[in-house]
Formats: structure tokens, C-alpha cells, sequence
């Protein structure tokens, strides 16, 4: 269950200077280089904490009425009058279960309460039926769901609970319904404080109960019936004592044996799934590739080599100094070329099995006690109802089902935006937290007085959590004392420990800010890290971005897969798309992530090394510490990069340097959604930050060059020194050149355009025009491709024939014009960073925003400023040299201008044809 301790600031100004922890001068905490230890809260057995609660062993005793219990104090009159509607909703849901069958007897003491007011965890008030104060006892249960901060819960006592409970052994901490539901048992009412939150349900020894609550009130009964018809199905397979001797003796052979051949089965898919063969398929793949792109160089170099030897012009040798930068840029397009073939012509049943880098089969389920979650969730300043919700709301239907397995799961929210937000916003986002057991971390804007780090801050907000998570951990490991088996330690102990190094750690946070007005020196403001809930890190990491969709059972198997394979460091789900916008781009854009998606996993069931994309990815918490790099000049460890912006790319490079295993899983079979671009310039960003990613992951800026060399350590280690397998580093570099190579096209047509158009009786025959290039990468990308790849769904089951090769006719033209203004865009992003240009970029939008024309004109206009005035001076240079008096300066082939026109044509029209929104604005004008 996560805490409810509180280190955030209880007043407010505009930028949410003060906080409630002390002051203290900041200090840098580095991080143990040593893996923590991940938090294990099930040690603490229900059984050890019952001599805590003797004086609770009573029954509830009930009248029939209305009341309220409020523990922030508040007059009961008032609370009624005021909550009208909870009372009657309590009522309703009372009788809704009475004539369930859910209280069998009168005087049992059943109860329902529903949220009146929302607190602080604790201190939420509720709405009974029967009234609180005439049930005895009751004011226990209610204190309970105030911690748990539940919306509505009720106690049923009915035949089956009783049943069940008066067959179970003292130490007994779970009864499992069915493999996928095992419900807690708590001794008390008094435990109910410990619950595991997002069970929504827990059986109470003492009481011979079984409690029920929710986080919507309409789930109170539907979960509760589905429960039930579980407990029913539970007692119906318990089979009667068998009367004979030897049938019994028989039946018990018998299930002896069931157990033993189950058991041999279940080792023997365990082994088969730990087994994990290397796939050869991606090895020839990319070694095909190879030898296409060598055999294309060499061939331009045989026929410089060919025309010299003809008539001895030896400048033409120049040439050749230009083969390594086309052999680099062409190789993700022999890639494609050999990729073609393989998806027409090679298997495709290796995308339905697993190999040492893919998961195509969900594992098999393990035994015994499970792991711990944690969800990681960076946040910036998405809305809360528009955003957040929806993607909390999918995250609690997940860890209620792992909960129900016997797991737990806690969310910390990493969110870099609520200390900018105003007093009421801020209220409403923490409360949403509170009410949620959710936990955060949130630190001082970027400013004067505070840098964040990184020029995307994604990095050093998770780090900021991480660090402030593992100086807790420290902490409690030193104050924790041993203990004895006949004294053990006890939940509250811990959790009282927890608090207080909490506030210790936030406090060294804090720092007060130089005062600069009059007011500023009478009340002196303090900077520092916010935090509140129960921000330790479990043994596993879930990672994901703030609108997300996950599977509803998807813990238990990615616990299952790390637990089989110890080697393996990152899970990466392949995302479906969640639709938002629902117009013309995203749509397209949509589609096109489903194509890179399919096209991945396609290449890493073939034996290629898996990739991590920054979320939706299980992480192994010990990993992700042992890869951790010290930073001398800050004196402390870093986890996740702040000096890249790809900052998921170098840590899969830093995993697999170290030994692990990177992971591509495709079961979840599209259960994990992400969103895509809404519009036009988020795509644009998109593709810079991955470029220049690319950038600062190769080389260093040019002023460095001189003493540091061109390539940095990362990319020299990587390609030379690490035992990584050979093709899955040349299909990295492909992917990396990839970039480069769309870069290049506005570039190349230029000079295509006036090479070929001023001096083509005297180019050498190793040039290639660049209208055949065009041409070229039409057939191979725009028509080969495309039908490849509709080939490959229909062959691997995703779709039916028809319905592929319709999508594909459908969006290519959209992809097509996509690609073509993307040139100058990855160019600027590729340059910025090795001359040392500041590049920033907004955050992504993840609400849907209509304007008008009137005001997306400007902002098109003031975005592709650099791009536009770059076409216009192509198309004045073309209009220069078609209508130029000088019969020898005249460009009029159409092999020049076609190129050129094509690019120029596709940069102006991207932001104006792809921009959904001035479009659908027209239409409402």
C-alpha cells in the first residue's frame, strides 16, 4: 500500500517557492554504486502483527439509520444536510446487497460507507447505512478506508464468506480463488490500514467478513458479484471426504500423481521458454545488405578506376573520397532492398516463438512469492482530467489484477510540472494523487535559481525521483535495527521509519533563495524537491509516458519472463496506437507507427537485438543501477543520461555493453497503447530530437575534434571494443545513417539540379542523377516496400489480404509527402548539435486543440520560416536559370528540374497539406 506521508508545501504563491520541510543548505547525496535493495513489504506477515489488535475480535452490531463519520472533526448535522446525496447513495447500495443475499443475518453488522469529503489520506469523511455511530466497531472500518482513501466499500458476511473463512488455517495470508485472483486475509479490521489498496477486497478473520471497496461507486456491486460467483466456484470444487479408507488412499495417490505430472510439465515449459535460440535470419539479413552496398561502391570505384586508365585525367580519382560517405547512406537502403525479398519470399513463423532477444509467447506463470512494481511516469504539464486520468485509471485495472495474484504494484509520478502550476490546480492534482495512493516526486521550475539539467528534461526528472527514492533506502538501512523472530518488525515501525527519513531527505532539498525585495528578507522563500506517498522502488520498473493504455494482465507475465530469464534487463512492449485527435495526421501518423512497430518486430524475431524506446518497457531496478555512471564533476551517480536526448538509446547501449539482454515482447498483442503526434510540428520535433539524439550519440562537436577525435567513447566503444554481435552493429548503423541519408536529399538535389544542368557533358560516369536516385527510392520505398510489407501482415496473421493492401494504397501517398519534407528539418537537427547550437523543443502535446486558420498561418509561417526561405531562393534560382539570356547558363532538362522541384514542392507543402488543423478550421469558416 503506498504512503501517505506528505512533503509538499501546505501554502502557496504563484511559483510554489515554499515548502513545509525545513530549510537546509543542498547537498548531493551520489548514488551507492552498490544496487539497493528493492523494497520487500510481504515479509511483514499478516500473523506477526495480531497481537496487536486483541481488543478488535468483535463482531459489528447495526441500527438502522443514516450517519457520518468525519475525521477532520466536522459537525454530523451539517455534514448530512451538506451530503445528501452519498447518504442516499449508501442506502440504495445497502439494499442492492441485501437483496443479494450479502447479509443473511440482522445483527451480523454489515455496513456500507460511501466518500462524503475527499482529505488527505486519513482524513476523508464518509456517508454510512446504518449509521457509524450506532455500529459497533464501525468507526474502524471507516478509519481504514480513510487511509486506503477508498470511494465507497461494504461488509459482507454472507453463508459462502463464512464458509470459506471457517476452513482456513490461523496463519493462512491469502485464499486463491483461481490462478489469476488471491484475496488477502487480514486478522482485524484494525489491518485494514495495511491493506494491499487495489485488491478492492480482503477477507477479515476475526469477523468471518469480507470487505469489499472501490475507487467508483458504481464497481462496488459488479465487483463484488463477480467475487462472489468466484467464492461459489471455489466451494464447488472442494470435494466432499471420501467416506472409504481405500478411496481415499486412492484419490489421494491419484491427485499425488496429477500434482507430480503437472509439475514435470510446468518445469518442462519452463525450460523450453529459458531456453532461447539466436535467430540466423537477421545475420543474413543484414550481411546481404552488406555485400549489395560493397559491390555498389566498388563498382563506382572500378569505373573511376576504369576511365583513368583510358585517358589519364587523374582529377576524376577525386571522386573517390565521396564512396565512404554514399556507402554510408546507402546502407539502410540495401537493408530495404534485402528486407523486400525476405518478408515475400523468407518464413514468418519465428514472429509467433521466442528467441534470445524476442518474445513472441507469453511465458509460463511462475510460483511463489511475486515481485514488487514499480510504474515510473514522467510528467510535464499534461491535463489531469484529459491526461492523466485515463492513463491512471488503466494503470489500476492492471494492479488490481496483480494484486488479486498476490503482488504489489505502486505508482510514482515523476512530475516536473507541479510546482508551476497555480494554488488551485495544484490542490486539485495533489488531491488527485492522494485519493489515488499515488506517490510524486516534484522539483523547482527552471530558472534562476534552479537548473534542471539536460536540454530534454526527461533524464534528470527521473533521476531527480531515483536519487531521492535510494537516499530514503540508505537511510531506513541504517536506522533499521535487528530484530528477533519473538520481536519482529512490524509494518507500522517501518512505515514510521519511512516517514521520517522521507522529510529528512526532502529537507536536505531545500534551500533558501537569496531574498532580492524587502518582503523576500521578512519571509525568507525556500527551492527544493517536493515529495509525498510511497516513493520506493520495487524490484521491477514499469515505464511509461502520460498517456498510455496498458494490458490489464500484463504484470504477472512480465515478472514471469525476468524471473525465467535473470539475464534479461529491459522488457519492450510493442505499442498499439491510442487514437485521441482521431483526424487526417494522426491517423496517418498512426499507421506509419504500426508499420515501424510491425517492421521491428519482424527484424528482432529474425535475431536482431532488441530496442528500447523510453516507455511502456519493463526495467530490472538492479540493472538499471549497475550501469549508472559517475559524474565526476557533479559527484554523483547518474542513472539515466542527461547529456543525450536519446536518452532510452544510451541506455540500451549501456544494458547490452554490460552483458544484458534487451527484449522485444509482442504478446501483449497490442494491450499497450501509446499516443502519436497530433500534429504537423510535433512530428517535425519528433524527428529532430531523434536526429540529433543520433548526433550526440556519434560524434563530438566540431571544436572537440582536434583534441577528442570525431567519434565519442560511447560510439568507439560500441562498434570496436564490445562483444555485441556484428550484424546487430551494422543494422544500428544503418538505422543511425538512416538519418543522414534523409538529410542529404534537399542538399544533393541542389547540387544535382545545377551539376547536371550546367555541366553535363563533361560529369563523370560514376555520377548518378539525381532524377535516378528519385526514382530509385519511389520503386524500392514507395511501391516495393509497401506491397512487402502488406504481404507481411497478411502472412503473419495481422490482417486480412485485402484490408492490408488497401491501407498501404491509402497512406503511401500521405507517407510520401511525409518523407519529402523532412529533409532540411533531421539536416538542421544533425548540424546543431556538432557546431554547438542550442536546440530546444517544446513538449510534446498530448491534447487534441483546434484553432483557427487565422491563427495556425502565423505559426506555420514563424515555425518553417528557415525552410521556406530556402525554397523560395530554390525556385528563384530555378526562374533565374530557365529565363538567364545565356544560352549555356539555361537549366530547362527536366532531369535537373524535376529533383529539385519535387523536394522544394514537398518542404512547402508538409506544413500546409499535413496541418489537419487550418484545414478542418476552413471548413468550419
Amino acid at each position: 500500500m503506498a504512503t501517505t506521508t506528505n512533503v509538499a508545501a501546505p501554502t502557496m504563491e504563484r511559483q510554489h517557492s515554499e515548502a513545509r520541510t525545513e530549510s537546509s543548505t543542498s547537498t548531493n547525496r551520489p548514488l551507492s554504486f552498490t544496487p539497493i535493495a528493492s523494497r520487500r513489504p510481504s515479509h511483514l506477515s499478516l500473523a506477526s502483527r495480531r497481537s496487536s489488535y486483541a481488543d478488535s475480535h468483535r463482531r459489528l452490531r447495526s441500527i438502522r439509520s443514516v450517519s457520518v463519520v468525519s475525521e477532520l472533526g466536522a459537525d454530523l448535522a451539517a455534514i448530512a444536510k451538506a451530503h445528501k446525496k452519498q447518504f442516499l447513495m449508501s442506502e440504495h447500495i445497502y439494499r442492492r446487497c441485501e437483496a443479494l443475499g450479502w447479509f443473511p443475518d440482522a445483527d451480523w453488522g454489515n455496513i456500507v460507507a460511501v466518500r462524503a469529503t475527499v482529505g488527505t489520506a486519513g482524513s476523508s469523511s464518509y456517508a454510512s447505512y446504518p449509521p457509524a455511530n450506532e455500529v459497533d466497531g464501525a468507526d474502524v472500518l471507516l478509519e481504514g478506508l480513510a487511509t486506503i482513501n477508498a470511494e465507497a466499500a461494504v461488509i459482507v458476511s454472507s453463508h459462502v464468506v463464512r464458509s470459506i473463512l471457517q476452513t482456513i488455517d490461523d496463519s493462512q495470508e491469502r485464499i486463491t480463488l483461481n490462478d489469476d485472483v488471491s484475496i488477502q486475509i487480514l486478522d482485524t479490521l484494525e489491518d485494514l490500514k495495511c491493506a494491499k489498496r487495489h485488491q478492492y477486497a480482503a477477507f477479515i478473520r476475526s469477523n468471518l467478513a469480507l470487505v469489499l471497496w472501490s475507487d467508483d461507486v458504481s464497481t462496488l456491486i459488479p465487483n463484488g458479484q463477480t467475487i462472489s460467483e468466484l467464492m461459489l466456484e471455489y466451494i464447488w470444487k472442494q470435494q466432499d471426504e471420501p467416506t472409504d479408507v481405500e478411496d481415499e488412499a486412492e484419490k489421494e495417490d491419484a491427485a499425488k500423481k496429477d500434482d507430480v505430472d503437472l509439475e514435470a510439465a510446468e518445469e518442462a515449459q519452463a525450460e523450453a521458454f529459458k531456453r532461447r535460440p539466436v535467430g540466423l535470419l537477421s545475420p543474413l539479413h543484414v550481411g546481404l545488405a552488406l555485400g549489395i552496398n560493397i559491390f555498389v561502391s566498388l563498382n563506382t570505384l572500378r569505373i573511376l578506376i576504369t576511365e583513368y586508365l583510358t585517358d589519364g585525367y587523374w582529377p576524376r580519382l577525386l571522386i573517390a573520397l565521396a564512396i565512404p560517405f554514399q556507402f554510408c547512406v546507402s546502407q539502410f537502403f540495401c537493408v530495404i532492398v534485402v528486407a523486400i525479398i525476405l518478408q515475400l519470399l523468407g518464413p514468418v513463423k519465428q514472429m509467433s516463438m521466442c528467441n534470445r532477444y524476442y518474445s513472441g509467447v507469453k511465458p509460463p506463470r511462475m510460483k511463489g512469492p511475486l515481485p514488487d512494481f514499480t510504474i515510473l511516469m514522467p510528467v510535464y504539464k499534461e491535463g489531469l482530467e484529459s491526461v492523466l486520468q485515463p492513463t491512471i485509471r488503466s494503470l489500476q485495472e492492471a494492479i488490481k489484477t496483480y494484486e488479486l495474484q498476490g503482488g504489489s504494484v505502486s505508482i510514482l509520478v515523476c512530475d516536473d510540472g507541479m510546482q508551476l502550476l497555480n494554488e488551485r490546480d495544484f490542490a486539485t492534482r495533489k488531491a488527485f494523487y492522494e485519493a489515488n495512493a499515488i506517490a510524486y516526486v516534484a522539483r523547482p521550475g527552471h530558472g534562476k535559481h534552479y537548473k534542471r539539467a539536460g536540454r530534454f528534461k526527461k533524464s534528470s526528472n527521473l533521476n531527480v525521483a531515483l536519487e531521492l527514492s535510494i537516499d530514503v533506502e540508505k537511510r531506513m538501512k541504517a536506522r533499521r535495527p535487528s530484530r528477533t523472530p519473538e520481536n519482529p518488525w512490524t509494518h507500522e515501525e517501518e512505515q514510521a521509519l519511512y516517514e521520517v527519513c522521507l522529510r529528512e531527505a526532502v529537507a536536505e532539498t531545500q534551500r533558501v533563495i537569496p531574498a532580492e525585495t524587502e518582503e523576500e528578507k521578512e519571509k525568507p522563500r525556500t527551492l527544493g524537491v517536493w515529495a509525498a506517498g510511497n516513493i520506493r522502488i520495487g524490484e521491477l520498473i514499469l515505464i511509461i509516458d502520460s498517456d498510455t493504455r496498458v494490458p490489464a494482465d500484463c504484470f504477472l507475465d512480465a515478472a514471469s519472463e525476468m524471473h525465467w530469464s535473470p539475464e534479461c534487463s529491459i522488457i519492450q512492449h510493442v505499442s498499439d496506437v491510442m487514437i485521441v485527435a482521431n483526424n487526417f495526421f494522426e491517423n496517418g501518423i498512426a499507421f506509419f507507427t504500426r508499420l515501424v512497430n510491425t517492421s521491428i518486430s519482424w527484424v528482432v524475431a529474425n535475431g536482431d537485438v532488441g530496442c528500447f524506446v523510453g516507455h511502456n518497457a519493463f526495467i530490472r531496478w538492479s540493472a538499471l543501477q549497475e550501469i549508472a555512471e559517475w559524474k565526476e564533476e557533479e559527484k554523483r551517480w547518474q542513472i539515466w543520461s542527461e547529456s543525450h536526448v536519446s536518452e532510452d538509446f544510451d541506455c540500451a547501449l549501456r544494458m547490452l555493453v554490460a552483458g544484458y539482454d534487451v527484449r522485444w515482447a509482442t504478446y501483449s498483442n497490442g494491450g499497450f497503447q501509446e499516443g502519436v503526434s497530433l500534429s504537423a510540428d510535433d512530428e517535425i520535433n519528433r524527428w529532430q530530437k531523434y536526429a540529433f539524439g543520433v548526433s550526440e550519440l556519434l560524434l563530438h562537436r566540431f571544436k572537440d575534434w582536434p583534441t577528442k577525435g570525431p567519434f565519442t567513447p560511447m560510439a568507439k566503444h560500441f562498434f570496436w571494443s564490445s562483444n555485441l554481435p556484428i550484424h546487430y552493429k551494422f543494422s544500428s548503423w544503418a538505422y543511425m545513417m538512416s538519418y543522414y541519408g534523409i538529410s542529404v536529399a534537399f542538399p544533393l538535389s541542389v547540387a544535382g539540379y545545377i551539376l547536371y544542368g550546367l555541366y553535363i557533358p563533361s560529369l563523370d560516369n560514376a555520377y548518378l542523377p539525381s532524377w535516378k536516385v528519385n526514382v530509385s527510392l519511389f520503386v524500392v520505398f514507395g511501391c516495393a516496400s509497401a506491397f512487402a510489407f502488406a504481404i507481411l501482415r497478411y502472412r503473419s496473421g495481422q490482417c486480412g489480404l485485402h484490408i492490408a493492401m488497401w491501407e498501404q494504397l491509402k497512406w503511401t501517398p500521405f507517407n510520401t509527402l511525409f518523407f519529402m519534407g523532412l529533409s532540411i528539418p533531421v539536416a538542421q537537427a544533425l548540424l546543431a548539435h556538432p557546431i554547438g547550437y542550442d536546440m530546444t523543443w517544446a513538449a510534446t502535446v498530448k491534447e487534441a486543440t483546434y484553432a483557427t486558420i487565422f491563427t495556425e498561418l502565423p505559426a506555420i509561417f514563424r515555425k518553417f520560416r528557415t525552410t521556406f526561405a530556402l525554397c523560395f531562393a530554390c525556385i528563384v534560382m530555378v526562374v533565374v536559370f530557365a529565363f538567364i539570356p545565356i544560352m549555356e547558363y539555361q537549366i530547362l532538362d527536366w532531369v535537373s528540374l524535376v529533383p529539385l522541384l519535387l523536394v522544394v514542392l514537398g518542404h512547402i507543402l508538409y506544413p500546409f497539406l499535413l496541418k489537419y488543423v487550418p484545414i478542418r478550421s476552413l471548413g468550419d469558416l
